[in-house]
């Protein structure tokens, strides 16, 4: 018995731990040091005043939407999800427009699309001035409590472009987290979220739409730009030895859905069913392919 303890006592005081990793048909050994305890969190919860929840809608939308016979869909001029063609008399195109014009000849109505800086998407769906969001918006639990979201129809990632000559040498997230540099972002997006908790150092400018922030991008007024891809590579095509992309990481990825006034979950559960029908069609995946792997549109930026 004493032998025993005495080999348990020598391997823990060792802090060797044998971890047994089951692979593809392998199984492979691998030690590590013991961690160390990591002290308790005591920081005390946030009280945060800005955050307000929405009024419940009492209206029936989707009929509302039968009644009216027109869909009204709130979009941000952002590429691909939506943006005016430099053909066509500028007329909109994009990922979120296919969507809204496919949605609303599936309901037998026509579609209207309000085109708004990000920031306002939410407080204008609240006041009534469109049925639905379809702007690539990821879900949050800050927004949840001021709108519904429906399930997930598209995943996104997000990647940086930088200016050439504004960032000579810097190759990655960490090059760009200092306080000489300033990172644009799309004014409430989830890529002014996560540029603002990986550049905690630097300065973010915040924009209204993709086109300015990246026309900054190009006159050197900022040094980066973060966005959905696969519009940074695309403006460091268009711009070749002005913008470029430092590193092939991206910042992150997240799911899109739309999002609609809080309450009405007849019409969320619509939503649903649509984009569970036109994903099982296998519609929706070849029109997230055309505009997010594809660049047959490019041509009419």
């Amino acid at each position: 018995m004493r032998k025993i303890i005495s080999i348990l006592t020598s391997i823990s005081f060792c802090g060797a731990i044998l971890l047994v990793l089951v692979g593809t048909g392998t199984i492979q050994v691998q030690a590590q040091k013991a961690a160390k305890p990591q002290p308790e969190d005591k920081t005390e919860p946030t009280v945060r005043t800005d955050l307000v929840v929405a009024p419940k809608l009492t209206a029936d939308t989707l009929a509302d939407i039968k009644r009216a016979g027109k869909l009204r869909v709130g979009v941000s001029r952002t590429v691909p999800w939506a943006f005016h063609s430099a053909y066509d008399d500028g007329k909109l195109m994009g990922f979120e427009i296919d969507l809204g014009r496919k949605m609303a000849r599936d309901l037998g109505v026509e579609v209207e699309f309000f085109v708004e800086p990000f920031h306002l998407l939410i407080p204008d769906l609240i006041a009534g001035r469109f049925d639905v969001i379809m702007s690539g918006m990821s879900i949050t639990p800050e927004r949840a409590m001021r709108v519904n979201f429906s399930n997930p129809y598209a995943t996104s990632k997000l990647m940086l472009a930088s200016s050439v000559a504004k960032s000579k040498g810097m190759n990655t997230p960490e090059a760009f987290n200092k306080q000489d540099v300033t990172v644009g972002v799309i004014e409430g997006s989830t890529g002014a979220e996560v540029a603002a908790r990986v550049f905690d150092k630097a300065k973010i400018r915040m924009f209204d739409d993709d086109s300015q922030m990246f026309h900054a991008l190009v006159e050197g007024e900022i040094n980066a730009a973060v966005q959905d891809s696969p519009r940074p590579e695309h403006v460091a095509k268009v711009f070749p030895g002005v913008l470029e992309i430092p590193f092939k990481e991206s910042l992150g990825t997240y799911p899109a859905a739309f999002a609609t006034r809080r309450g009405d979950m007849d019409f969320i559960n619509f939503l649903n069913s649509w984009i569970s029908a036109r994903k099982a069609s296998g519609w929706l995946e070849a029109r997230h392919k055309y505009w997010f792997e594809g660049n047959e549109w490019w041509e009419s930026m």
